[in-house]
This record gives structure tokens, C-alpha cells and sequence, in this order.
């Protein structure tokens, strides 16, 4: 009787031990944000809400200071939550949905990053429209239309941007390559050597620098062929050019009248 007691008593005080336990750990910091719902201009905020790390401040620096720590990390559906999250509570807030393109893009959601890209080149066009020598909101205008793909419009706003303010060398990099999808490899090898100035142990600069120097060769050496093939029709025909001159001041001497029968 007495051994049954014993072993009741430590049930007891072990079943109490552990509700103790349980009561008093310490809350989770993952929390699942909890907004308004966001405007209807931007449908990219549409896309489900994930668990993030809870910001140092809830407002959308807070949430875009939040949504860079993850996205260095490699946690991009939690980066791209934040981001989103900084897009709901401004609108207006354009570095936070070139951002969030990025971690769209990420994550192989092309759609998604694509409707991202197109907000902040819309808010961006607004801001400089304002701000003309915000050189900042310039330059990320050109990283969004090269996100895009509209490559010139993007070197536009890039040119406007370096007038302004002397860019980084991830910058640099991303002019270069936008010069390289116009086929303007000189202006390209030009970006990646500042790139490369600025960052001489960026590697992904120093083997772009040498794939545009080696297109622009290619490019240089094709323009020199096809100058030396019309010089060689030119002295194989001079008579057809000469010919063709002719008849083309001839037409332009022609009255309108005589023209039009």
C-alpha cells in the first residue's frame, strides 16, 4: 500500500513538473504577418502569406530591412514575404518590389517577379519625374527596365544615373551586361572595367570583361569583312555604281509632274 502511494505521489509530481515547463518556454520569434490587405494595383501582394522572423520595427523599412537579411541568407520565400509585406504597408515603396522581383525570381516564379519589376519601374518613372536628380531612384529605374528586359531604357536611365552619382561595382556590372544585350560590347567592356575598379576581386565582372572584349572583337572583325566585300564589288563594277549615281540624280532632277505619269 505503501509502495502504491509512492509511486502515485512521483506521478504527480512529474505530470506537474512538465505542465510547469510548457507553461513557462520562452515564444516562438516566427510569427505569420498580419496586414491589410493590399492595394489592388499591385497584384503580386495577392500571393499567400509564409511564416517570417518578426522585424525590429513594423513599418516597411522594418519589413524590407528584414526581407535583405533573409534574402542574403538564401531564405527567399521568407525574403519575398517581407518584401511584400514593406509593398502593403507603402505602395509608393519602389526599392521593395524591385526587391521582391528578385526574390520572385528566386524562386523560379517568373509571373510574379515580372509584375514586380513592372510596379517599380511605375513608381520609379514617378519618382524621377518628381525627383529628376534622385541619381538612386535613376539607377534602379534602370535595373528594373533591364529586369524587364527593355534594355534601352534601361541604359537611358543608367546614363542619367551615372551623371548624378558614381554607381558601385554591382552597378557597373549590371550596365555592362544590359550594353551586352544591345550588342554594345565596347560600352560593355568600358562598364565591367569600372566594375572592376572598384571590386578587383569580382570575379563575375572579370569574366564578363572577357567575353565582351572577345564579342567585340568578333563584332569589329565582321564590320572590317563587310567593308572589304563593297570595296571589292565597287572595283569588280565601278560602271554599276557609277550608273546607279547617275540614275538616282537623274530622278531627283525629274519635275513632279513628270514624275507622277
Amino acid at each position: 500500500m505503501r509502495n502504491s502511494s509512492k509511486v502515485t505521489l512521483l506521478f504527480l509530481l512529474a505530470l506537474g513538473q512538465f505542465g510547469c515547463s510548457k507553461q513557462n518556454s520562452p515564444a516562438s520569434d516566427i510569427i505569420v504577418a498580419r496586414n491589410p490587405a493590399p492595394p489592388a494595383a499591385s497584384p503580386e501582394n495577392s500571393s499567400p502569406a509564409v511564416a517570417i522572423p518578426q522585424p525590429s520595427t513594423q513599418d516597411a523599412s522594418g519589413y524590407y530591412a528584414l526581407g535583405m537579411e533573409l534574402y542574403k541568407q538564401n531564405r527567399d520565400e521568407q525574403a519575398a514575404e517581407a518584401f511584400r509585406q514593406a509593398t502593403v504597408l507603402d505602395p509608393e515603396f519602389a526599392v521593395g518590389y524591385l526587391k521582391l522581383g528578385l526574390a520572385y525570381k528566386a524562386l523560379g516564379r517568373k509571373e510574379e517577379a515580372g509584375k514586380a519589376y513592372e510596379q517599380a519601374v511605375k513608381v520609379y518613372e514617378k519618382l524621377v519625374d518628381k525627383e529628376p536628380k534622385n541619381a538612386e531612384a535613376q539607377l534602379n529605374l534602370g535595373e528594373a527596365y533591364s529586369r524587364l528586359g527593355d534594355y534601352q531604357k534601361s541604359i537611358e536611365a543608367y546614363r542619367r544615373g551615372v551623371k548624378l552619382k558614381e554607381p558601385d561595382s554591382a552597378t557597373y556590372y549590371d550596365i555592362g551586361l544590359a550594353y551586352n544585350k544591345l550588342a554594345r560590347y565596347s560600352d560593355a567592356v568600358g562598364a565591367f572595367k569600372k566594375s572592376i575598379e572598384l571590386d578587383p576581386d569580382d570575379y563575375r565582372a572579370q569574366e564578363a570583361l572577357e567575353r565582351a572584349q572577345a564579342d567585340a572583337g568578333r563584332q569589329k572583325a565582321r564590320i572590317e569583312e563587310e567593308k572589304k566585300k563593297l570595296e571589292r564589288m565597287a572595283k569588280v563594277n565601278p560602271k554599276s555604281k557609277s550608273n546607279s549615281n547617275a540614275n538616282a540624280s537623274g530622278n531627283n532632277n525629274q519635275s513632279p509632274k513628270n514624275a507622277n505619269r
